[in-house]
């Protein structure tokens, strides 16, 4: 990762959201490596996860079993409101 990390910087910062989405891809699947998820899995599951939209308020709902392993495995805290 430190080579994408100097390409980043030798690029003055900006690169293309296809780099940047590739990056991430990267970083979820090595946090993932070693669990029954890759990070293709992973974000299908993480994009069923549903909020509710208020005005003064995000409601999350509520997380499956899928989504809870996957944020421990990423380290994520998943909050139920925001």
């Amino acid at each position: 990762m430190t080579g994408a990390v100097a390409l980043f910087r030798r690029a003055g910062g900006s690169v293309g959201p296809e780099y940047t989405a590739t990056i991430a891809y990267m970083l979820v699947n090595s946090l993932l490596d070693g669990t029954k998820f890759c990070a293709d899995g992973a974000f299908r599951v993480l994009h069923n996860l549903k909020c509710k939209v208020f005005d003064d308020c995000i409601l999350v709902k509520e997380a499956n079993s899928k989504v809870n392993d996957i944020a421990k495995h990423l380290k994520i805290e998943i909050p139920l409101k925001l």
